[in-house]
């Protein structure tokens, strides 16, 4: 998956505002230019020197002598408008790139989880503003992203749905009344395929310590009644079966018709690590995911494993 692909909910219509912005839409000086500009400046140079060297020879009259020292001074001045037309052509594609360089707007569900950044991206500091979806309508000034550069909008949810898309976007287009920023919208966080890789180095070496199966079992969040289910946990799992090859790996669902209790009993794993398919701790991890003592009544081992946003502060 590419990092720059629009995320795209089933149910949400972009707004023009939310576009993504290409390469050839970004108007830089061409760099043919600058090969002109090197050409001219090379023949200058090699005027200068034949001009030079005719200069030399005893046989020249006073007033040859005359023309080839001013057009010796005609092609040094040549080269230095080259070299100054070759600067400022640079400094021209430098002031481009850099007034549409990308500003990165990273958004979380809640104030809990405002700081975490997405896996396997380099966020620029200067550039990168953290908010949650609470806080998002009262960024002003100083906190919010400038509406000349694109900004490129990481939400930090684990699955797509309402609040990364129609929420997240109707707060977006409140933030500037003046004029809309062209948004580019990322996948959720749940989507990252570089978060199955984070998850399976953090469990590798627990799972070659202690006897018995090991298996995983991660636990997410279950889609609203009527609405079908968000394809980020069944890719997370897919993405974690081949980064662990040979692990059983299950998928249960917080409030889903088989519960997360009857899931873990359906496994052939004796020790099973439970994973929280969750951004932050929350009400469902502190009371909804099955007990030590509800994996020992079936014959199991349980190994609680932290959400997913205390991972990614781990590997930070």
């Amino acid at each position: 998956m590419k990092c720059a692909a629009l995320h795209a909910s089933k149910t949400t219509k972009r707004s023009k505002a939310f576009t993504l912005v290409r390469p050839e839409q970004v108007i830089h000086p061409r760099p043919q230019w600058l090969l002109l500009c090197a050409v001219v400046f090379a023949a200058a140079v090699w005027g200068s020197i034949y001009c030079g060297v005719e200069l030399l020879d005893d046989a020249n009259s006073p007033q040859r002598e005359h023309e080839l020292r001013w057009l010796i001074y005609f092609h040094f001045i040549l080269s230095q408008l080259c070299i100054a037309g070759a600067a400022l052509i640079i400094y021209l594609r430098h002031l481009a790139r850099r007034r549409h360089k990308a500003q990165h707007l990273v958004v979380s569900y809640s104030d809990v989880g405002i700081g975490i950044a997405p896996p396997g991206i380099d966020l620029p500091a200067r550039r990168t503003y953290f908010s949650s979806l609470h806080q998002l309508a009262s960024l002003k000034g100083s906190s919010l992203p400038k509406a000349h550069r694109p900004i490129l909008v990481y939400p930090m949810m684990m699955q797509s749905g309402y609040s990364s898309g129609e929420r997240l976007e109707s707060l977006l287009s409140q933030l500037y009344p003046d004029g809309q920023p062209q948004f580019v919208m990322q996948p959720v966080l749940g989507a990252s395929p570089f978060l199955p890789c984070l998850v399976a180095d953090h469990l590798r070496p627990q799972i070659g310590q202690g006897s018995g199966l090991n298996g995983v079992l991660v636990v997410a969040h279950a889609a609203p009644q009527g609405q079908e289910s968000a394809p980020e946990p069944e890719l997370f799992c897919r993405r974690l079966r081949k980064a662990l090859p040979g692990l059983e790996i299950k998928l249960a669902h917080f409030g889903s018709e088989e519960s997360i209790h009857e899931r873990m009993q359906s496994m052939e794993a004796t020790r099973v690590h439970l994973l929280p398919f969750l951004l932050c701790e929350g009400y469902h991890s502190r009371n909804d995911l099955p007990s030590a003592d509800d994996a020992g009544a079936c014959g199991k081992v349980l190994l609680r494993h932290p959400v997913i946003g205390d991972l990614l502060r781990e590997g930070a």
